[in-house]
């Protein structure tokens, strides 16, 4: 079943929550990914950090790093949370992409990304 036909059959309000959580049920593919990433669009919640980073992470995963380079550049003002990051830099180096994830992980300093709660900034 397509992810659309699934929120319009359960009569769900799409959010954050459940499109994130669709990508646990459903996404095996770049275009279910693709499907729930047009969803988030029309319904507005694209933009929200926690969506954005799953889309990143996803299309990341898909081996689409310039997809999740567009995400990332949405952000005008770039979210201090080391997860957004963190599916940017490690993406990059899942893609063979070292030059880039060594790129964003000058930006960590830069936009003041603080570590979390392990002592790190960031998983590889």
């Amino acid at each position: 079943m397509q992810v659309h036909s699934l929120v319009i059959k359960l009569e769900v309000e799409m959010d954050v929550y459940v499109a994130t959580s669709l990508f646990g049920m459903q996404v095996h593919s770049l275009k279910q990914g693709k499907e729930i990433h047009g969803l988030a669009i029309r319904r507005g919640i694209s933009n929200e950090e926690f969506m954005a980073t799953a889309f990143i992470d996803m299309y990341m995963n898909c081996g689409y790093s310039s997809c999740a380079h567009k995400i990332f550049n949405q952000f005008e003002y770039k979210p201090d949370d080391p997860a957004f990051w963190n599916a940017m830099i490690s993406g990059y180096g899942r893609n063979g992409e070292n030059e880039a994830a060594f790129e964003m992980i000058s930006g960590l300093n830069r936009f003041k990304v603080t570590k979390n709660e392990n002592g790190g900034c960031c998983n590889f």
